[in-house]
């Protein structure tokens, strides 16, 4: 993945936090911080094929926000690989409930 940009599609006001926490849990390796050793994705989807390793990421990153940045959802993920690059936007939401 060369290249992802967060979308915010409710002007979260504490979208720059959101960003930097999100984009902090999509780098993160699970497994590799201690003290939180659940935290970042499982890098068991970079051996699959495209169409799995897509599944398995949204899975992951569903999982994941949900437990550590409750406070929003993912709403839609869409990946272009035109031009040799992949590019990821994840457009985010507020979770119901909260703003």
């Amino acid at each position: 993945m060369n290249q992802f940009e967060l979308i915010n599609m409710d002007g979260l006001s504490d979208f720059q936090r959101i960003d930097q926490n999100l984009k902090t849990l999509i780098a993160s390796m699970e497994g590799t911080i201690p003290g939180s050793r659940n935290f970042g994705l499982p890098i068991e989807c970079i051996d699959l094929n495209p169409y799995q390793a897509r599944n398995a990421f949204l899975a992951a990153l569903d999982e994941k926000v949900a437990e550590y940045i409750p406070e929003i959802r993912i709403s839609d993920v869409t990946f272009d690989n035109s031009g040799g690059d992949m590019h990821v936007s994840i457009y985010i939401e507020s979770s119901e409930g909260a703003i």
